[in-house]
């Protein structure tokens, strides 16, 4: 994709220029120019696994959004983004789990953190835990399509005369 090889490309450029500032500013402006470097970094990678993520690229997604963490391990974005991803594909769900509760402890208000964690419990089969949740967050987002679309899932499976992991 065009867009992101654009992106790709500028992420790099940033890189070595920040690079060969390191060699050239002295050294008290270092450590601005190099936190400079990783936010517009952090920014472009953001813009970039968007892009992968609306292409549906879930590997090239997945490898972006780790590469953000890698940056910024405490970001609560990158940490439900990864979260959810993993989510979606029913992959390693006891991590998803631990990255959206942390960033949950980040932001505790978050609708969209919120169905995170619910689609988490979801897809692990939780799914009294998943209904609580859900409802937490369409509290705070009560005209949200993709929530309203989780809690229907959710009860569907709910209120399935046979609960077959296969509904997830």
């Amino acid at each position: 994709d065009g867009a992101v090889e654009r992106l790709d490309s500028e992420i790099e450029s940033i890189r070595r220029s920040t690079q060969a500032d390191l060699e050239t500013v002295a050294p008290s402006e270092r450590y601005l120019r190099v936190q400079e470097g990783r936010s517009r970094t952090f920014d472009l990678l953001l813009t970039k696994q968007m892009i992968q993520q609306g292409a549906a690229q879930g590997a090239s997604a997945e490898a972006t959004l780790r590469e953000l963490l890698e940056l910024r391990p405490e970001d609560p974005f990158a940490q439900n983004s990864l979260a959810y991803l993993l989510a979606v594909e029913g992959r390693s769900l006891d991590n998803a789990e631990a990255l959206v509760l942390r960033a949950l402890e980040q932001r505790p208000f978050s609708g969209a953190f919120l169905d995170t964690l619910a689609w988490v419990y979801f897809r692990q089969g939780r799914l009294e835990e998943a209904s609580e949740t859900i409802d937490a967050a369409l509290h705070l987002l009560p005209d949200d399509e993709e929530l309203l679309g989780h809690r229907a899932r959710i009860r569907e499976v709910m209120e399935s005369p046979r609960r077959n992991p296969a509904m997830l």
